[in-house]
């Protein structure tokens, strides 16, 4: 369910137009009750453009919020779509190679007249580019373990070190693909750690979620990295999923309310109790 926090200090509210219901004969699908019905796989997410709720992360609109990027979770369909918000009308594709071995494509962004994606839900197979105007796909990286896009670069968790509580293979260390140049370069790392890529901020600079094991359970960090083995510890003891940036600044949700990161400072703005925010800063009707 959606809604919207006011603040300072304000209570969530619950959105009745944010509720989705399965598709017919889809289980892993999910549409709007609202008109038009808008369609899609995976979260939720507020387009402030559109004034709409749709069943998409916020990652996989495009900049000006007229569409959204989202596949579905059929092994044997392997088709992408993209909806457009205002009307619900539809474009699909199938997006389907042998090389990938039919592993689920995974939308990561719109951006420049294509989709960038993935295939399998870990993101093993790799970075791919779709042409939406000529119908082609062709293969920018083969560095697995693709997590997001911002400002002009895909975002990976290399699958190296070992993972703390003893799993056999985690990622310790966020990792950056320049799409111009092909070029990968760490930019955090830590030994025995659980490294989560949260998103990207308005100046591309990417957060990250630490996951420490010790004797008294797990320590876990939120983090933002301003470039490669330059990182900032911003809060700790608590877990996010997801961030979100507009003009304010970067903005982040938990059950211990909300948080804004802007001018250098992290200020919770609200006790609210939330998930995670999935939309940005908006005038009050």
């Amino acid at each position: 369910m959606g809604g919207f926090v006011t603040v300072p200090s304000g209570s969530f509210q619950l959105d009745a137009t944010s509720q989705v219901i399965n598709v017919t004969g889809q289980p892993w699908s999910y549409q709007t009750t609202a008109q038009p019905v808008l369609k899609g796989t995976d979260g939720l997410a507020y387009d402030a453009p559109q004034s709409r709720w749709a069943p998409a992360s916020p990652e996989v609109f495009s900049a000006d919020g007229s569409e959204y990027a989202w596949t579905e979770r059929v092994a044997t369909a392997n088709r992408l779509h993209v909806t457009k918000v205002s009307d619900g009308s539809d474009r699909s594709w199938s997006v389907h190679s042998a090389q990938q071995g039919g592993p689920i494509p995974v939308p990561l962004a719109i951006t420049d007249g294509s989709v960038l994606l993935t295939y399998g839900w870990e993101g093993t197979y790799g970075v791919w580019r779709f042409d939406l105007a000529s119908g082609s796909l062709t293969r920018l990286s083969t560095e697995p373990a693709a997590r997001g896009y911002g400002t002009g670069a895909v975002w990976l968790e290399p699958l190296r070190g070992t993972a703390p509580g003893g799993a056999e293979q985690s990622g310790d260390t966020l990792a950056r693909l320049d799409l111009s140049t092909g070029m990968v370069t760490d930019w955090f790392h830590r030994d025995a750690t659980l490294v989560r890529y949260l998103g990207a901020d308005g100046d591309g600079h990417p957060w990250v979620l630490t996951s420490m094991y010790s004797s008294q359970g797990f320590n876990l960090g939120i983090w933002r990295v301003r470039g490669p083995g330059q990182a900032d510890l911003t809060l700790e003891g608590q877990r996010i999923d997801r961030i979100f940036s507009d003009v304010h600044g970067t903005w982040f949700g938990n059950e211990s309310g909300v948080y804004l990161f802007a001018g250098g400072h992290l200020d919770r703005v609200s006790a609210a109790s939330v998930g995670e925010v999935i939309g940005p800063c908006v005038a009050q009707k």
